[in-house]
């Protein structure tokens, strides 16, 4: 039974691909009869039709795993010939300048196996009360071993009783009521850090032993001692980039308006309501605990393909409307490079950070209505839509959080020492709004 279960399996897997292609082949033919009879500027070569065929057998593929293979790769500290082989452009092909876009650095692969500076004194980089993920998640956290580093004299720790670190990392969000502050030894560094928005987390009562400690800030705020946003982006190689004529058929192909993922469905941004009023215009169809429609982590695969050949746009909103405050919601779709332009609504100043024409940003419109009525507008027009998904499409993720070459080279060439009077201060005062278009 289970023999002729496989066999059914495989025929109707073999019909699928069959009937794809000769949808493809069909949607090809048409679009060839359709340019014949009513010329355009869009032109389909050889190329392009090799280039459709390449795309559509990316998301029919069993193999669908090669999707998202390049973003897992860890870009910051490879070697040469690895950067090149991910096709990313090593040089500067712009005038935009932001700390959200760099250009990978490229280590030298016998660092590595330089010898140790004598001069320098190894220092040690403790993390007080690390949360678990900070230890585990290493592909973004590159060179925490410090052997491809040019300064390479530093060890990194999780020990909470080593309090005689050189460096004491302190995740203000985990601290407690009942948090001992660590006994400081002369010269120590203490660096305030946390990952989420200021709405999030508060600090301990009583409060007054935490003031006047602090001496550096290690956040996603662009005002940190030390810059650490949850992702960056770099320029893709202009090789590698479709034909005007694939990206008016990646558009033309796409049935639905918006699509959001979502788990917390009541947050300081009032995202939620602001969803509401669109969907009174648009389609915009929820996934997740906030919404109708499922597409679990086990089908991360699967999510991205259907975000890229189904939906316009993605709604990239954030939980709380805080200075810089900017998650993966936004990163994924260039990391993933699914051909879908996104939405932002959050804290970030997009326009001076992120590079236009790549981004709608809900700020621009007084209401949801005027934004729906725009995206709607923006959808139809397929030539604007599909040059806009080009665009897009010049940018992807490097994929990480924190290069620990540039914090060691801090700690051993820092001489001046500060002190933070008010971290709470730096941190919370001001640094929130409510929304004022609901």
């Amino acid at each position: 039974m289970k023999m002729f279960e496989k066999l059914n399996l495989r025929l109707m897997k073999k019909v699928v691909v069959i009937i794809l292609g000769f949808t493809v082949l069909v949607v090809i033919g048409l679009e060839i009869l359709h340019l014949a009879v009513k010329p355009t500027n869009v032109q389909l070569s050889t190329s392009s039709t090799r280039q459709i065929l390449e795309y559509f057998q990316l998301f029919t593929s069993s193999n669908s795993s090669k999707f998202n293979e390049d973003s897992q790769r860890n870009i910051t500290g490879l070697l040469k010939e690895e950067v090149t082989e991910i096709n990313l452009e090593l040089s500067e092909n712009t005038t935009f300048k932001s700390p959200y876009l760099i250009i990978p650095k490229v280590y030298n692969q016998s660092a590595a196996r330089k010898p140790s500076n004598s001069s320098r004194k190894l220092k040690i980089i403790n993390c007080f009360n690390c949360p678990t993920w900070f230890i585990t998640t290493r592909s973004k956290m590159f060179n925490r071993d410090f052997k491809m580093c040019p300064v390479s004299e530093c060890l990194f720790t999780t020990d909470n009783n080593n309090v005689s670190a050189d460096v004491l990392l302190i995740f203000v969000g985990y601290l407690t009521d009942r948090t001992q502050i660590p006994k400081r030894i002369p010269g120590q560094v203490w660096v305030k850090s946390f990952w989420e928005s200021p709405a999030h987390y508060g600090y301990p009562i009583p409060y007054e032993p935490w003031k006047n400690v602090f001496n550096w800030t290690f956040t996603y705020r662009t005002d940190s001692d030390i810059f650490a946003p949850c992702n960056r982006l770099t320029w893709r190689n202009t090789t590698d980039l479709l034909t005007d004529a694939v990206y008016y058929e990646i558009a033309k192909n796409k049935t639905r308006t918006a699509a959001w993922f979502v788990s917390n469905c009541k947050t300081p941004s009032k995202r939620e309501n602001y969803v509401k009023k669109m969907q009174k215009y648009i389609d915009v169809d929820i996934y997740g605990k906030c919404g109708t429609l499922k597409c679990g982590s086990s089908d991360a695969d699967r999510c991205q393909q259907k975000l890229s050949t189904t939906y316009k746009f993605y709604l990239s909103f954030e939980n709380s409307l805080c200075k810089d405050y900017v998650t993966e919601k936004f990163f994924r779709n260039f990391q993933y490079r699914a051909h879908i332009i996104p939405v932002v609504r959050g804290g970030l100043d997009y326009k001076k950070y992120i590079p236009n024409g790549v981004y709608i940003n809900t700020a621009n419109f007084s209401t949801a209505k005027d934004l729906a009525f725009y995206l709607q507008e923006l959808g139809n027009d397929l030539k604007r839509y599909a040059q806009m998904l080009k665009e897009k499409d010049k940018l992807t993720t490097i994929n990480y959080m924190i290069d620990w070459c540039n914090f060691c080279e801090k700690i051993h060439t820092q001489t001046e020492s500060k002190i933070i009077p008010d971290i709470r201060e730096w941190s919370h005062n001001k640094t929130c709004h409510a929304p004022t278009d609901i």
